[in-house]
């Protein structure tokens, strides 16, 4: 499972935080060769120096450049990476697929707050297709 996600590795003394500072970054490691279980959640807020880190950087061996890579290079060169938590209340989508993308998609049109009622009710209809197609 973790092979899916980039994980990090984060100052032993700020485990309890909810801002952490970030000591390493890798992109989806092997399972021997991953040194957390903290996936990273894929939002960032960087300055302008993180493009000297990408233009540094040499493609994986698909011919990507992966940003964990520049970031692990900020790092690296003494750079400042943190990270936030989610809290325990908070909700992790995960978009990597289809059908992890749709349930996503659903969950926030239906919470929308213009257009979640008339989702919930469209989807309530479709249901009702359903049951009766499968009845």
């Amino acid at each position: 499972m973790m092979r899916n996600y980039g994980i990090l590795t984060i100052d032993p003394h700020e485990v309890h935080a909810t801002n952490s500072r970030v000591v390493s970054i890798i992109e989806k490691p092997r399972p021997k060769d991953t040194p957390s279980r903290l996936a990273i959640g894929g939002r960032y807020v960087f300055n302008s120096d993180i493009f000297t880190s990408i233009r540094q950087i040499n493609p994986a061996s698909n011919k990507e450049l992966y940003l964990t890579d520049a970031i692990a290079k900020q790092i690296k060169i003494g750079k400042m990476v943190r990270t936030l938590k989610l809290g325990n209340k908070d909700t992790r989508y995960d978009i990597g697929n289809h059908l992890a993308y749709f349930k996503t998609f659903i969950d926030y049109a239906i919470a929308d707050p213009d257009y979640g009622s008339e989702v919930r009710e469209y989807l309530k209809n479709q249901l009702k297709k359903m049951k009766t197609a499968f009845t």
